[in-house]
């Protein structure tokens, strides 16, 4: 079968698959370079709890001029990407007047992704015969089998000198596909006229894992790093995000980072896009701002890391202080070890009323669940802090009624360095999380 050959029924009705087929491979020009249809993208991102965020997103286009051969009435376009798994939760998709719109099956949406993939690919001058094969198996199949196909239409490609902008977005938007599938959204507005269309869903909000001394220093300093990805770049028009965070955590920075691609093709330095050093990026408070001009960029595909921290350091202030308490008593108690021995009651007392204390600064109730991932690093310090002078107390225990002073003092000795450490860590932490302003980074 030849590019241009009549696409086989895979279980769809034939009237349906042909007619999304003939729209799908309409709209081909639509995501070719030169196309200047879509004016806006506009995300919100919210949080819904400490592992799910909102993304409201907002698409203003001109309704484009679809090149004959579309069925009358087909009215469908591609608006943005979506995930094909894990499926998205609370999909809301609406038109600028607030009205519901009709989603695609995931066969329709296969049977229109692959026929915009075809309808691209004919524009290309000796490409394989087996490639449309290849591209039903990338829009229709799982996404290890996807990418398999992808492998097998990068390597045909590589043969097709011709139309090298066509030949690079048809690799970059199928490999997009391999585990994302196009937003069809109808529109019956005439053509020209501008229009906007709304959709909302639920997504992960993922924490950044770093590795070695990263994440060390990034537990010790009680930042979190969260990344999101951004399918809905585009590949033309403005697009403005913002990220809003709960009121318990600020944002110190926010950094846009894009795929690159290896100089040559081959093993060398990743080379940044151009398109991705025009966009601006601001903190202010609890809101992070990413904007991008409308320069022309690839199928646009990037993910925005955002660094926050505690907004309330309170908690911070009050384990520090309690950490130097524990340091100084050890201290004192291993400085006046002989007369604290001989008031060998007393002493176990004072040593054990000081976890009692701490156990205010550890547990307490109806606390937002991301002021807890921020202080966690932090609370393990101050346990391990009303841990010292419990051992203290055991050594005194285990030294008898009446011990002498050599028996329990370079035990509190080593307790008091090892509370100074604690105390030295809660230190780093409270001042990343006090000082730091928030930042710009452009």
């Amino acid at each position: 079968m030849g590019l241009g050959g009549p696409m086989k029924n895979h279980g769809e009705k034939p009237t349906t698959s042909a007619r999304l087929a003939q729209n799908g491979a309409a709209c081909a020009a639509l995501l070719l370079p030169g196309d200047d249809w879509v004016r806006r993208r506009v995300e919100t991102i919210s949080f819904v709890d400490r592992r799910l965020v909102r993304r409201h997103v907002s698409i203003d286009f001109e309704v484009p001029e679809i090149r004959k051969g579309a069925s009358e009435g087909s009215g469908l376009v591609p608006i943005s990407i979506i995930d094909k798994w894990p499926p998205l939760l609370n999909f809301d998709l609406r038109s600028r007047s607030d009205l519901p719109l009709p989603l695609l099956t995931t066969k329709e949406n296969a049977c229109m992704d692959e026929a915009l993939l075809l309808a691209i690919a004919e524009r290309l001058k000796g490409a394989d015969s087996d490639l449309p094969n290849q591209v039903h198996r990338l829009t229709h199949r799982e996404q290890g089998e996807a990418v398999d196909a992808f492998d097998r239409i990068a390597e045909y490609l590589r043969c097709v000198d011709s139309c090298q902008g066509t030949r690079d977005r048809l690799l970059s938007l199928a490999d997009t596909l391999c585990g994302s599938s196009i937003l069809w959204v109808p529109t019956d507005e005439p053509v020209g006229q501008r229009t906007i269309v709304k959709f909302a869903y639920d997504a992960p909000s993922e924490v950044l894992r770093e590795a070695g001394s990263e994440r060390a220093i990034a537990a010790l300093t009680g930042r979190r790093h969260r990344w999101y990805t951004l399918p809905h770049l585009g590949h033309g028009g403005s697009y403005h995000l913002e990220v809003h965070v709960p009121d318990v955590v600020t944002v110190k920075a926010a950094d846009l980072l894009v795929p690159g691609h290896e100089e040559g093709g081959g093993a060398g330095e990743v080379e940044t896009p151009d398109w991705a050093e025009d966009a601006h990026t601001r903190t202010v408070d609890r809101v992070a701002h990413l904007y991008m001009g409308r320069r022309r960029r690839e199928l646009g595909f990037g993910f925005l890391v955002l660094h926050t921290s505690i907004a309330r350091t309170g908690a911070l202030w009050s384990a520090w202080a309690t950490s130097v308490v524990v340091t100084l008593l050890l201290g004192f108690y291993w400085h006046w070890a002989e007369k604290i021995v001989a008031v060998n009651s007393a002493a176990i007392t004072t040593l054990l009323l000081v976890p009692t204390v701490l156990g205010y600064l550890v547990v307490r109730p109806n606390e937002h669940p991301l002021t807890r991932e921020h202080l966690a690093v932090s609370r393990i310090l101050v346990l391990v802090s009303g841990a010292l002078p419990i051992l203290a107390a055991l050594v005194l225990v285990a030294a008898g009624g009446t011990p002498a002073a050599g028996a329990v003092d370079y035990w509190w000795r080593d307790l008091a360095i090892a509370g100074a450490i604690i105390t030295i860590l809660l230190s780093v932490n409270l001042c990343f999380a006090s000082s730091t302003k928030p930042s710009e980074v452009e």
